[in-house]
């Protein structure tokens, strides 16, 4: 009796291993060699294999809102990595390629695979005047339009957690948008936590099935 029911527990104890979900990424950018006031661009699939891409795009300040519908608008296939004090994990952090450009500088994040969480942690540049910075999950709707399905806001010049973490959860998202809203911001320490495959679940009911067969089959 005991070595069965140690069986069905180890059945179980497999299963539950395979349903645990996959492990958070964080991205640092302290992987890239140190730079100095000029932004060093690097192209979007940089990190595309840990599951982002990074692209510098044009969003007005007025895309703010869940439920907005907007056309994303790129401005190019690039991001940059600074270093600099404002690194909140030094040595660097990154920011848009026009990030001294335009005050509606902003960064489209795209996941290889749908994120259940995303958050990052704005740049601590102190002693300055409080702007807005915003996190958003964006879906896509196909022809370069986006719906808005989750913001959250926070101000620049917070130099420590939690006030200077911006954080959103989604059953499924795959596109998310840092954007400032009046001046030049950078972020670091990027994480996102993908969202088991179904592949994944069907392996675990097939695991406990296969168990509580086993466990029958041997009373009979």
């Amino acid at each position: 009796m005991f070595r069965r029911l140690g069986t069905f527990v180890l059945a179980i104890g497999l299963a539950s291993g395979l349903a645990s979900p996959a492990h958070a990424t964080t991205i640092t950018f302290d992987d890239r060699p140190v730079t100095n006031l000029i932004p060093a661009i690097y192209p979007s699939n940089q990190y595309a294999g840990q599951g982002v891409t990074i692209q510098t795009i044009i969003l007005t300040q007025s895309i703010n809102t869940v439920g907005q519908i907007f056309s994303l608008t790129l401005s190019s296939d690039n991001f940059g990595v600074l270093s600099n004090d404002n690194s909140v994990s030094p040595p660097n952090f990154a920011v848009a390629t026009n990030v001294f450009a335009t005050a509606s500088s902003a960064v489209l994040f795209s996941f290889s695979t749908p994120v259940s969480s995303v958050s990052l942690q704005t740049d601590d540049a102190p002693n300055e005047i409080p702007d807005v910075v915003r996190l958003m999950l964006l879906e896509s709707l196909g022809g370069g339009n986006f719906r808005v399905t989750a913001v959250v806001t926070g101000l620049d010049n917070a130099i420590s957690a939690p006030q200077n973490i911006l954080a959103l959860t989604s059953g499924a998202a795959s596109f998310a948008v840092f954007a400032t809203a009046t001046e030049a911001e950078g972020f670091d320490n990027l994480t996102f936590q993908p969202v088991p495959e179904p592949g994944t679940m069907l392996l675990v009911g097939a695991g406990v099935a296969s168990a509580l067969a086993r466990r029958r089959l041997r009373r009979a």
